[in-house]
Order: structure tokens, then sequence, then C-alpha cells
């Protein structure tokens, strides 16, 4: 198969080649290295096959959270797009050097304006009267034809309580203190591509079924009617209905479904997949599989029984699942199924080791202590401008990772805290806050407020932080938080300085999270007979002392 057009690199096209062939791949992607961009291919490549073999079959992809999967969507619907645009392209150079005709192959007019799945040229309106004369497949080659708007058709679907916060469902609250719960609803970039949206005829550019008309006429007129009426109850069921038949109406078209891992196993989604003419889901992707607690892994699994192909695609090293109780914690649910399986004997996880993100001396510590020296810079990031950030000695020198201590300074007081802002127990150290505060500000003035983020272990901190910055828009927050985000500089706020365990700073995890957010530049501040304590912290000491990037001073922003 050729890959050149999907851009890859090689360890991304390794781990793309290797997962169409394996049944089962486990694909690791430390951070900067593009494994949303290789899931994303990888997604759209796996949906290619499934309409090349004639087979009515979905993809199913999913993660742990929300956010993830909403980007996901969009990062496959881009890759498809780019994927058909040269299609098209090449389509329109074929018919040109050989001389013949770009006409519709069924009414025998030029101006096609869709191309679908399979590479074929149409109009639009020429596959919907097809599709409607009850033509399932391609005039040309006869495959599956689930839609006329030309290529994939991805699918999100939200869980029935953001469904529910579109297009609310009245109902009778007996109880006199029950009040309504604020509920998340869907953006609107995600509306074309959200099923509930679909289901009501709602979302915007998309052509609605049959089924979803119906449901969104059901739906209006349950609204109009109002609880007080006597057919309230009968139009409610009847909306139901019209509901159901509209899912599976969609997922009749569809190519790729997208879900939280939990969402996967909403009884609405598992009825309409049982629905006559549904896809067969053949192959699924958990993506952040680091970060799902297994049960929850396999929740996509279950739903796609029949699956001939499972990817896992995450990071062991940074973010692990995160398990509030403590026994659970003993049982092992703080490890996710990627980890397990891949260090276990027969594991052969795919590394991609190629990274986009950091420069070349951002990248040095965390690819040796992390990832076993494996993970190299792309030339494409060597050649960037240098950062602004400056050893004091060395002013007009840019030094991308420098350690600000607090060692000979003013003592750190630390405290814990209880607040609407703060978790308990949780600790702040003012001294230090104000120290990142004024450096975070220098660098905004250079770069803008947008390209510089302060980020630390403590939610106390991070409140202190945020008064600090008040007036400005520089993004303050927590280490676990900012997994999957990245910035041009980051400054890093340790906060602690007193005897005893260390609590979160102990977390290799975090720690991986932590050292890969930024770009260009990054300072961390801190205690370091304090932080030498642990192992990581110690290692991460002795590589910035043995190359001078220790200072007590706050470091320089050069013009």
């Amino acid at each position: 198969m050729d890959l050149k057009p999907w851009r890859l690199n090689p360890p991304q096209e390794a781990a793309v080649r290797g997962s169409l062939e394996d049944a089962l791949s486990l694909i690791h992607g430390p951070p900067g290295t593009g494994k949303t961009t290789t899931a994303a291919a990888l997604c759209v490549l796996y949906a290619l096959w499934n309409l090349d073999c004639g087979q009515v079959a979905a993809v199913l992809y999913c993660t742990p959270s929300n956010d993830a999967a909403d980007v996901a969507c969009l990062r496959v619907a881009e890759s498809s797009a780019r994927h058909f645009q040269a299609l098209a392209t090449k389509r329109r150079q074929e018919v040109v050097a050989a001389g013949t005709s770009e006409d519709c192959p069924i009414c025998f007019n030029g101006s096609c304006d869709v191309i679908t799945a399979c590479g074929h040229q149409f109009h639009r309106s020429c596959l919907e009267q097809a599709r409607a004369a009850g033509n399932s497949t391609c005039p040309l080659c006869r495959r599956p034809l689930r839609q006329s708007e030309g290529g994939l058709t991805a699918l999100r679907v939200y869980s029935a309580e953001m469904e529910r916060g579109d297009f609310p469902v009245p109902k009778r609250i007996d109880h006199p203190s029950a009040k309504p719960r604020k509920v998340k609803t869907v953006s609107e970039a995600m509306r074309p591509f959200a099923l509930h949206w679909r289901c009501h005829g709602r979302a915007p550019g998309v052509e609605p079924t049959a089924e979803s008309l119906e449901a969104g006429a059901a739906y209006e007129r349950m609204l109009q009617a109002g609880l007080s009426s006597p057919l309230f109850d009968e139009l409610r069921t009847e909306y139901y209905l019209a509901l159901s038949a509209a899912r599976a109406a969609e997922l009749r078209r569809t190519d790729v479904v997208f879900a939280t891992c939990i969402s996967a196993r909403r009884g609405g989604l598992a009825a309409a997949l049982q629905a006559p003419g549904a896809p067969e889901l053949l192959q699924v992707v958990l993506d952040e599989a680091g970060q799902a607690p297994e049960p929850e892994a396999l929740c996509p699994m279950t739903l796609a029984k029949n699956a001939k192909k499972i990817v896992m695609v995450g990071d062991p090293k940074q973010l692990r699942p995160i398990v509030v109780s403590p026994q659970a914690e003993r049982m092992g649910l703080n490890i996710s199924l990627l980890e397990r399986l891949s260090d276990a004997p027969a594991g052969k996880p795919r590394l991609l080791s190629l990274q986009y993100r950091m420069h070349e001396e951002l990248n040095e510590f965390p690819a040796a202590y992390f990832y076993g020296g494996r993970v190299r810079t792309d030339p494409a990031v060597l050649a960037r401008r240098p950062g602004r950030l400056a050893h004091p000695t060395r002013p007009m020198t840019s030094r991308p990772f420098l350690f600000w201590s607090s060692h000979g300074g003013p003592s750190e007081q630390i405290s814990q805290v209880r607040s609407s802002a703060a978790s308990a127990k949780s600790r702040f150290n003012p001294a230090e806050a104000l120290r990142a505060a004024a450096l975070a500000r220098s660098l905004a003035a250079k770069v803008g407020d947008s390209r510089v983020a302060v980020l630390t272990w403590y939610n106390a901190q991070v409140a202190q932080l945020s008064e600090a910055l008040a007036g400005t828009s520089i993004h303050v927050g927590g280490v676990v938080s900012s997994q999957g985000n990245e910035w041009d500089y980051v400054l890093l706020s340790t906060v602690r300085s007193s005897p005893g365990g260390l609590g979160a700073l102990e977390d290799e995890h975090l720690l991986d999270v932590a050292l890969t957010r930024a770009r260009l530049g990054m300072c961390v501040l801190g205690a370091p007979e304090t932080l030498r304590r642990i192992h990581a912290w110690s290692c991460l000491l002795d590589h910035c002392e043995t190359r001078g990037l220790v200072t007590t001073s706050q470091p320089v922003v050069m013009p």
C-alpha cells in the first residue's frame, strides 16, 4: 500500500503498516510525535479498506475523554477531506491526460461535485436519485455507498446527558427541592458530526434522512404540547420511537463512529447497531489508551464483539488512569490495559520516535530518562528560531531549559489550605508564585500572553499564581490538566521546600507530562535540596548542573 499521500514519517508509517496487518497493535506515542495524526490516518485507511472489500462495516474510535474524542473526530474528518481532494485532483489529471470526458456516469453531463469513497465522481443529485430508487452501491464498481455527500462519514456519539442538554425532554419534577442541573452541550464545530444533532435533522451542512426529519418533527410536536397536555406521554413515546429509527438510519450511512469509552456502551447505540442494515464494527482504535482504566478500555471491545483489528494508541509513560479509591489502586486499576500489555513478555509496542514539539535541548532529558534515548528531534525543529530565555551570566545566549533555584534566596513558606479554589491539604508557596509571575509577565511582554503558561502540581498554588497574574491571559493551570496541550514557554512551580514526603512531585508520570509541554523554552522553579530526595528530580538536577543551566537569579528574557 502506498502511504506517501498521508505524509507520515518512517516510525509513523511503520506503526500504520503493522496495525493494518496485526490483529492487536500497540502504538506508543511520546509527546509531540504525532500519535493522533497516526491514529487518524490509520482510521481512514481502515474505513477505505472496509469499502474496498465491499463490506457494510465501520471503525469504532474511542478515547477516555470527550475533548480527545472531539479532536480525533475533527482530525479524521480533515484527513479524509484532504485524501478525497487529492483523489479528485488525480482523477481530473487522468481525464485530461487521457483526453476523455469528465461527465457524470449517470446523467452524462459535466461538472461533477462529489467523489465517492471508492474514488468515482458523480453529481450529488444523481447519487441521491439513485439511492432513493433503492440502489445502495456505487453505479460503477458496486461497492457499498452509504451516503451521497461523497467521501467518508464520521459520526460522533455523545452521552445521553449531553444529548438532553441540546434537546431537552420535559419531565415532571415531583420533589419541591429538586433543582435542574447545568449540562454541557455540544460545540458548534462538532454539531455536523453529532449523532443527536443529525437525528433531529439539525446538523449544519448535513442532508437529513427521512427518519431524522420525522424525529425532529416528533420532537417539536412533543414540545408544543407540553407537560400539561393529556397527549404528552403518547407524543413522548412517539418521539422516542422516531429517534431510535433516526439513530439506525444514521448508523447505516456512517464509516467511523467516535465516542468516549463509556458512551460506547450507550443502549441507544447498541440498539442502532442491531438494526437491519447497520454496519459491523470490524476495527477498534483506542486513543489515549494510557489514561483509561482497564474496565473502561474494554467497553469499546464489548460493543465491537466481532472486531478483526484492535489498536491501542497512547503513552504509558505519561498520565495513568485517575483512580480515587485506594483499594482499587492496590488492585492495579491505576495500570492501563495498554501499559499492562506493553510490559507483558509478548508485548511489542511500536514507538513513534520522531518528535516535532520541543527544542532539541528540551527533549534531551525526557528522551533519555523516560524513553531510553529513543525519541529523536525532527530536523525541522532544529531550523526554528531560538527562544528568548537566557542565563543571567550569558544574557545574549538562548538557553531553552533553565532551573531557577531558590537556594540562598528568601525562605519558602509552605501552607496547607482548604478553600473552594484548592483541594483539601493542597500546598502553596507565595514567594515562588511571585517569582514565577514576574518571569511570566516579562516573557509575555515580549511574545504575547497566549504563548506563555505557568503550571504547578498543586491546586492551591494555581490560586496563588492566578492572583499574581490577574489582568493577563497567561495560562495558569495544573500539570494533570495540561496533557495534550503545548505552549512556546512554560514555567513550572514545584512549590515544595519542606521535609517529608513530596506527594505528587514523586510521580514520574506527572514529571514526564510537565517537562514536555514547551516548544521553545522552559524554566523550573524549585528548591534543589528538597527535590534531590526524589531520584528523577535528582537526575534532572544533575543534567542541569553539568550543563550550567542552574541559576539563583531571575532568567533573562532576550529582546
